[in-house]
C-alpha cells in the first residue's frame, strides 16, 4: 500500500540531533506564553489547540525510533490541555503527553506551550503559538471574525516542512568558527530539578533610546549587559587567577529565514559566538563595541552559511550515519559533556511578536524561555510586544547576582523595568535599594502557581528521613520484646528505607511514580513468598512480609502523593490496586493459613483509608482519570 506524504517525514538536519542529546537534565525544550487580560476558560483553550492542528497538521505527530535516526508520523491521538504544576521547559515524556512534541498549559491568565526542539524552531513554534492564541480568543470574542469570509482568518503564507538546510547547503564553504574553552558560570545549584525563573519586562521606548547612545541593537545591547553582569557578578567573584581565565562565550542564535530562501516550519536556525576576553571586560563601553564588531564581523550571510554547511556535512556524514541509534545516543552524550564547555550562556531574542491589531487589546504580553542545563547554568531569552520588552532568565543556580546585576544597570540607566518570577529564588528586587524604583504592584507570584521550592524540598526529604529512622528503631525494638527469634524488623527497616529513597527521588525528579510502587510491591511479595516456599513454607510471607510490604506501599504513594498533590486522580488508581492486592492478601491468610493476621487487617485498613483520602480530596481529578483509563 501507498503511503501517503504526511503519513510520516524525516527530521531536518537540527532536530534529529535533539532527541539524541535531551534528556531530564538537558531537556531541549523552550516555552512560549502569552500573559492575557481575562482569566483562561480551559475548555475553550482545549477546542483552539484542537483548531489550530487543522491547520498546521505538520505538529500533528509523534516521534519514533528508525534503526539509525529517529522519524515522526502522524499521531493519532489527541493532546490534552492541562494546568500548568511544574517549571517551565521540563523534559517532555512522551507516554506522559498522548506522545505529542509539545504541551499546552494555562495558568490564571497565562496561556504556555512547551515545545520539544525536534519538531520546530522559536520561529515555527511562535507561529504555530499565536494560530492557538487566536482560535481562543475568536472562540471566546466571535465578534472577532464577523465580516469575514466564512468567519476565519486567512493564513497567507502556504508554510511547509522542507529540511531548508539542505535547500541553502553550500558545501564550499567552510566555517571560520574556532572552538574555545569558555568561563562556565560559577555557584551552588537548586536541588530537585527546580528552576528558577525571572521575567524583566523593560520599557521598550526607553530601551531604544539608549540604545541609539551606542548605535547598537537592542540585541547587541542586551547581550552586552550580560556579559557586563555576568563578569561583575560572577566572574570576577569566582575566578582566582585572572590571567588565566577563560573567556565570557555568549551563544547568540539566528533565524536562518531572514537570510536564506525558506518557508519551512521545521528548524532552520544557526547561531553566532561573541567571544569576551578577560581584558576585554573591565569596562562597559568597551565591552558594547566589542559585542558590535563581533555582530558585524559574524552575522553576514557568508558566514552563517559557513556554519549551517559544517552542520549539514556532520548531519549527512555516511560514516555517522550508518552507526545504529543506540549507539549514536550513547557517543553523543559523552561528546556533548565536552562540547557544551565552549559555551558560557545563550541569549535568544526572537524579537517582535506581531499579532493582528483587533486581538491585541485582548493581550498584555508574551514570555520566551529556554531550558537551562549542567553546563550552561542560566540561559536567558527575549521578545517584545507593544512596549514591553520582556528578558527572561532561566537559571539552576541558587543565587541570583547575575539577574539582579542586570536589573540594577537597566535601572541605572532609566530604563523602567518591572519584574515577575517563579518564585524559586528571592525577589531580585531588593527592599532597600531598588524596590522605589520597581513600579510594578503585581504580585511576582500572579503568573506562576506556588510550587515545591528547593528549600522545602530539602526540608521535606529530612521529615521522611527521620520518620523512616524513628519507625525503624521502634519495630526494631518490638521485634526484639515481642519476637526474639523472628527477625521480621529487618524486612521492616529495608521497607523505611525503600521509602526514603523513593519519595526523595520523586521530590528530586518531580516524577509521579505510584506505579512503579505497585510494581515493587508486587515484585517483593513474590520473592518473599518463594523464599518462604524454599524454606519450607511456614506462612511468614502471607503473616508479616506481604502486610508490611502493603504498608509500605501505603506510606510511600502517601507521602509522594502529598508532594506532587496535583496527581491526586492518576495516584488514586494505584491505591485501588494496592487495596484490593490488600484484600486477596487477607483472603488468602484466612485459606491457606486458617487464621487472620492482625497486621494484615491493619495494612487492610491503612490501604482503604489512603484510597479514601484521594477520593476525598479530588473526586473530579480521579473521575477524569477513571474516564480516561477506561474509555467510559
Amino acid at each position: 500500500m501507498k503511503r501517503k506524504d504526511d503519513d510520516w517525514r524525516k527530521m531536518d538536519n537540527s532536530a534529529k540531533i535533539f532527541p539524541l542529546s535531551g534528556n531530564r537534565k538537558y531537556s531541549t525544550v523552550f516555552r512560549i506564553s502569552v500573559v492575557l487580560k481575562d482569566m483562561i476558560e480551559p475548555e475553550i483553550l482545549q477546542k483552539a489547540v484542537y483548531k489550530a492542528l487543522i491547520k498546521y497538521r505538520k505538529f500533528d505527530v509523534r516521534m519514533k525510533k528508525g534503526l539509525f535516526w529517529y522519524y515522526l508520523e502522524k499521531n493519532p491521538a489527541k493532546p490534552t490541555v492541562s494546568e500548568e504544576i511544574t517549571y517551565p521547559c521540563r523534559y517532555i515524556e512522551p507516554k506522559y503527553n498522548d506522545d505529542y512534541l509539545f504541551k499546552v498549559t494555562y495558568y490564571r491568565n497565562k496561556i504556555n506551550i512547551d515545545i520539544f526542539h525536534s519538531l520546530t524552531d522559536g520561529n515555527g513554534g511562535l507561529i504555530f503559538f499565536n494560530e492557538i492564541v487566536y482560535s481562543y480568543l475568536e472562540l471566546l470574542h466571535p465578534e472577532l471574525t464577523e465580516g469575514k469570509e466564512r468567519g476565519e482568518r486567512k493564513t497567507n503564507i502556504d508554510y511547509d516542512v522542507e529540511d531548508s538546510y539542505l535547500e541553502n547547503y553550500n558545501k564550499k564553504l567552510k566555517s571560520s568558527i574556532k572552538s574555545k574553552r569558555a568561563y562556565l558560570l560559577k555557584g551552588k545549584e537548586i536541588s530537585f530539578g527546580a528552576v528558577s525563573v525571572v521575567h524583566q519586562i523593560i520599557d521598550f521606548e526607553k530601551l531604544k533610546e539608549e540604545c541609539k547612545k551606542y548605535d547598537a541593537t537592542i540585541t547587541q545591547y542586551l547581550t552586552a549587559v550580560l556579559i557586563h553582569s555576568i563578569y561583575d557578578a560572577n566572574y570576577l567573584k569566582y575566578k582566582k587567577n585572572n590571567k588565566k581565565s577563560k573567556p565570557i562565550r555568549v551563544c547568540i542564535p539566528v533565524n536562518l529565514k531572514k537570510y536564506f530562501k525558506s518557508k519551512t516550519m521545521s528548524n532552520f536556525f544557526s547561531y553566532i559566538v561573541i567571544n569576551a576576553a578577560f581584558g576585554e571586560l573591565d569596562n562597559f563601553d568597551k565591552i558594547v563595541e566589542l559585542v558590535k564588531n563581533e555582530f558585524k564581523t559574524k552575522l553576514t550571510e557568508e558566514e552563517l552559511g559557513a556554519t549551517m554547511a559544517m552542520t549539514v556535512k556532520l548531519g549527512h556524514n555516511f560514516m555517522i550515519s550508518a552507526i545504529p541509534l543506540f549507539a549514536k545516543k550513547i557517543i553523543l552524550k559523552f561528546a556533548y559533556r565536552f562540547i557544551q564547555k565552549y559555551m558560557t550562556i545563550t541569549f535568544s531574542n526572537v524579537g517582535r511578536v506581531g499579532v493582528i491589531g483587533d486581538y491585541q487589546k485582548y493581550i498584555d504580553y508574551y514570555l520566551f524561555l529556554i531550558a537551562p542545563e549542567n553546563v550552561e547554568k542560566i540561559k536567558c531569552s527575549s521578545c517584545s510586544f507593544g512596549n514591553n520588552m520582556t528578558f527572561s532568565f532561566t537559571s539552576v543556580l541558587k543565587d541570583n547576582e547575575i539577574e539582579k546585576f542586570f536589573y540594577n544597570f537597566l535601572i541605572s540607566k532609566n530604563i523602567g523595568v518591572k519584574v515577575e518570577s517563579n518564585g524559586v529564588n528571592e525577589s531580585i528586587v531588593e527592599k532597600k535599594k531598588i524596590v522605589k524604583n520597581d513600579k510594578s504592584k503585581k504580585n511576582k507570584l500572579m503568573i506562576y502557581p506556588k510550587k515545591l521550592t528547593s528549600r522545602s524540598g530539602e526540608n521535606a526529604i529530612k521529615i521522611v528521613n527521620i520518620i523512616a529512622v524513628v519507625i525503624s528503631i521502634f519495630l526494631l525494638v518490638i521485634n526484639k520484646i515481642v519476637t526474639p527469634n523472628l527477625y521480621w524488623s529487618e524486612l521492616s527497616i529495608a521497607g523505611m528505607i525503600y521509602i526514603a529513597i523513593t519519595v526523595s527521588y520523586s521530590i528530586r525528579n518531580g516524577r509521579t511514580i505510584a506505579s512503579h510502587v505497585v510494581m515493587h510491591s508486587l515484585m517483593a511479595t513474590a520473592i518473599t513468598i518463594y523464599i518462604d516456599y524454599r524454606l519450607g513454607f511456614t506462612g511468614w510471607s502471607l503473616n508479616i512480609s506481604v502486610p508490611i510490604i502493603i504498608i509500605i506501599a501505603n506510606i510511600t504513594m502517601y507521602f509522594v502523593t502529598i508532594f506532587n498533590y496535583k496527581h491526586y486522580g492518576a495516584y488514586a488508581l494505584n491505591q485501588l490496586t494496592t487495596l484490593l492486592f490488600s484484600f486477596v492478601a487477607n483472603i488468602a491468610i484466612n485459606k491457606i493459613i486458617h487464621s487472620y493476621s492482625a497486621i494484615a487487617i491493619v495494612a487492610f485498613i491503612i490501604s482503604a483509608v489512603n484510597l479514601l483520602i484521594s477520593i476525598v480530596l479530588c473526586f473530579r481529578d480521579l473521575k477524569e482519570e477513571a474516564i480516561k483509563k477506561f474509555n467510559i
